[in-house]
């Protein structure tokens, strides 16, 4: 019988196919002899203890930049070999009750990465884990205790705990109390949950790494560059790569990484690094790997299948 992958991803008229990670992963899984169901997150559903989902059976060509829809189907995923969760945050309610219900799965179905790892943690908070590793950092909703930590500092970066891409990412100098607060009252119509507020990093103008990790073990690294103008160097924003070298402390880094990622079967993530500090560890939908093939000539989705258990 043939196996099956299953891609819980974005919707795919709204994937960007010349940088799309996900597809190119099935692409890769395609040719190993995988048939492709996609489905979005909504569509899935617990009925009669099984879990189901309304999607696509697809086909991939042109190296995963291209689809094509065979037929809408229903899924029962207990008939998974493999399930790949891989849709963008926010990671709200919606998504952790997805979870939940992918975690009955996980001992029938092999889920990259683990829905229980995913749970566990979110980009911006697993870092908080290796303290010595990360720039002065406060978490929080209280306009009063983000006043009195930006003034240990020249200048603060702001950004939603629970965003992603960039989105809703801005710098200030010595603000005061009655800004902070009209700013988390705006935040807050947009992004619910708290806000992440960190030293500006000087360093952030020379661009920031992102490494790719697979089962823990450092892959790829390039450097991405922001924009004029901007301190994002999310190639989504409009950053830019280029190759370069693994440091001293990149590697100290990603080795204190590695029990953890082990321990909760995260099996594909991405940091991001700023200097020598870790900024956030993407277990949700790693993106780069499509840039590591054209910047190293590279197939991380061939190194990332050889490398499953």
């Amino acid at each position: 019988m043939q196996k099956i992958l299953g891609l819980q991803i974005d919707p795919l008229p709204t994937l960007n196919l010349e940088f799309d990670s996900s597809l190119y992963l099935a692409y890769e899984a395609q040719k190993r002899g995988y048939s492709l169901f996609t489905y979005q997150p909504k569509n899935l559903f617990y009925a009669n203890n099984h879990l189901k989902a309304y999607g696509q059976k697809i086909a991939l060509s042109h190296e995963g930049k291209a689809y094509h829809i065979i037929e809408e189907t229903l899924c029962t995923l207990e008939e998974l070999d493999t399930l790949l969760i891989r849709q963008d945050p926010p990671f709200d309610q919606r998504y952790m009750a997805n979870l939940y219900l992918l975690e009955l799965l996980e001992h029938k179905v092999r889920i990259l990465n683990s829905p229980r790892g995913i749970k566990a943690f979110c980009e911006k908070t697993l870092p908080l884990f290796f303290p010595d590793f990360i720039p002065p950092t406060i978490i929080t909703e209280n306009a009063k205790a983000l006043y009195d930590f930006s003034q240990q500092h020249e200048q603060l970066v702001l950004k939603p705990l629970f965003g992603h891409g960039g989105h809703g990412v801005i710098t200030l100098q010595k603000p005061s109390l009655q800004t902070l607060e009209t700013l988390l009252t705006l935040y807050h119509t947009t992004y619910p949950g708290p806000i992440i507020g960190q030293k500006f990093l000087n360093d952030i103008l020379k661009g920031d790494k992102r490494i790719l990790l697979i089962q823990g073990e450092p892959v790829s690294i390039f450097k991405r560059h922001p924009k004029t103008g901007d301190i994002r160097s999310n190639m989504v924003q409009g950053g830019t790569a280029e190759p370069c070298d693994f440091s001293k402390r990149d590697m100290e880094i990603c080795a204190a990484l590695k029990p953890l990622l082990k321990q909760y079967n995260l099996s594909l993530v991405g940091i991001d690094i700023i200097g020598d500090y870790l900024m956030e560890v993407n277990v949700t939908s790693p993106t780069g790997l499509r840039a590591a093939e054209k910047l190293y000539d590279m197939n991380l989705a061939q190194t990332f299948w050889e490398n499953i258990p």
